[in-house]
């Protein structure tokens, strides 16, 4: 179980370094909060840029939602086949 959640991380990742090559516009501002994958277990495993923790990440974090974290809210990974969702949460 483990293991999907770090290939679920590691396959975001690539996803996150790939965006600005995919939209290299200006993405829209988006106020600082903190992504998590959630485990099966209830484990939650940070993802994406960690604009709350570093502010200077605010550019990437806004092509992050502009690129990938696309939908509504929470919905990113709602699949039958899939045990790991994704979370926001406040900074």
């Amino acid at each position: 179980m483990f293991l999907r959640i770090v290939l679920a991380s590691l396959v975001s990742a690539a996803l996150l370094l790939a965006a600005p090559l995919a939209n290299a516009g200006q993405a829209p501002p988006i106020g600082p909060h903190r992504h998590f994958h959630v485990g099966p277990d209830g484990e939650l495993v940070p993802v994406g840029p960690q604009v709350c923790e570093n502010p200077n990440l605010q550019t990437a974090f806004n092509q992050f939602h502009a690129s990938i974290h696309v939908g509504p809210a929470n919905t990113a990974y709602d699949h039958d086949h899939n045990p790991v969702d994704i979370t926001a949460r406040p900074c």
